[in-house]
């Protein structure tokens, strides 16, 4: 099977035809044209598939529960039942922390998932408030949808508790899944239920410290990809929901067991003109809890942009990027739901990681996810790098 290339979800979007705003529990949204809608007591679906390519997306809107929870935990949980009792993820989640609109908390994440032979992109978005918590989940295997999906997310307002007389008008007379139009639907209901989630908010987890994950410091756990992967936002919220524009930042480390490693970071912005490209290499050594970052070569420049923000114009200029050997004191977190992280404390700012715009008092601690799937970042036209010489980061 040829293998898929999966991009950002939220890209720039076109006019689509929607109808009438409707409501389910605490979340009214859109409806693309065209999409089939499914109703259960424990969420409704809105789905579309090409039955000739095998194409399709899902979008759930899972009734709300009652948790008292705080936000990160119940994004945690959602993750860990919601998705990963969905379908096979194995790498923690790109999150954005959208922070608080109109008393709700809303957290999004974002990662790579196997369901049988499909392949595909899921997107969380959970939002707290009041020990209420409300989830919306997004499945999809193309980038034919992109756009409808992120018209719909863009509709999403959060509503006070709705009333069950409400609920059954906006829910027509469907009352049950049809399996061969929502396949997701079924298994993701199935897992919203009080047990999993609850009301108290504990999870029942084994766990090393009181965030319920394990913390390692070790030269041989280091070695993989680590990634942060972030969604530009216009800076604005909508009814508690972020709106996304088309553009990203995503820098990461791939750390190789022989000591050396590559450092890429691309950002396409739609408020910039072009596309910043930084690539370093160099050698790493573990002593303890402390990490040293030495570089040997690396390069920056400035690309043009073309009218699809996966594609790179011509090359402009190259600019400055300073090689710079950087000490860490760094830990590695293992959650069950959350997946692993790195965390790089160099207490100052890095070329590499940033910090140079932090408010006073802001720790400099930059978090890394690590991703067992091939790397977002795609080198420019006809650029090489030592990344393609390791792609496979044998351990």
């Amino acid at each position: 099977m040829k293998k898929i290339i999966f991009i950002n979800l939220f890209l720039a979007i076109t006019i689509f035809g929607f109808a009438q705003k409707q409501t389910f529990d605490m979340v009214s949204f859109d409806i693309p044209k065209g999409w089939d809608k499914t109703v259960t007591e424990n969420g409704v679906q809105l789905s579309t598939k090409d039955d000739g390519k095998g194409n399709y997306a899902a979008m759930v809107i899972v009734r709300s529960v009652s948790s008292n929870a705080s936000a990160r935990e119940n994004f945690n949980k959602s993750w860990g039942n919601l998705v990963k009792g969905t379908v096979k993820v194995t790498e923690a989640p790109s999150m954005s922390d959208m922070g608080i609109e109109k008393g709700w908390n809303v957290i999004t994440g974002q990662a790579n998932y196997t369901d049988g032979a499909a392949k595909g992109l899921v997107t969380l978005i959970t939002a707290t408030s009041n020990e209420k918590m409300a989830n919306v989940v997004i499945f999809t295997n193309t980038n034919k949808y992109q756009e409808e999906i992120l018209a719909f997310v863009n509709s999403l307002e959060i509503n006070e508790p709705a009333t069950e007389q409400n609920n059954t008008s906006n829910e027509n007379n469907n009352s049950t899944v049809d399996h061969d139009n929502a396949p997701l639907a079924g298994k993701i209901w199935e897992a919203q239920t009080l047990e999993k989630f609850g009301s108290s908010g504990n999870s029942n987890q084994n766990t090393a410290d009181s965030n319920g994950k394990t913390i390692t410091t070790s030269s041989s756990s280091i070695a993989g990809l680590w990634t942060n992967y972030t969604l530009e936002t216009t800076g604005y919220n909508v009814n508690g929901m972020p709106q996304y524009t088309a553009g990203y930042l995503r820098k990461e480390y791939a750390f190789y067991p022989d000591g050396t490693y590559v450092f890429r970071n691309k950002q396409w912005l739609t408020k910039t003109a072009n596309i910043l490209f930084i690539y370093e290499t160099g050698t790493y050594s573990v002593n303890g809890n402390q990490l040293t970052i030495t570089p040997k070569n690396g390069k920056a420049g400035f690309w043009g942009k073309t009218s699809s923000s996966k594609e790179w114009g011509k090359f402009i200029k190259s600019t400055d990027f300073t090689l710079e050997k950087t000490s860490y004191i760094f830990e590695i977190t293992h959650d069950p739901d959350y997946g692993d992280k790195i965390i790089l404390k160099p207490g100052k700012p890095t070329a590499r990681d940033g910090g140079k715009f932090n408010a006073p008092g802001d720790p400099y601690e930059f978090y890394y996810s690590k991703r067992d799937l091939e790397s977002l970042i795609d080198n420019p036209p006809g650029f090489k790098t030592d990344f393609e010489k390791n792609r496979l980061l044998q351990q």
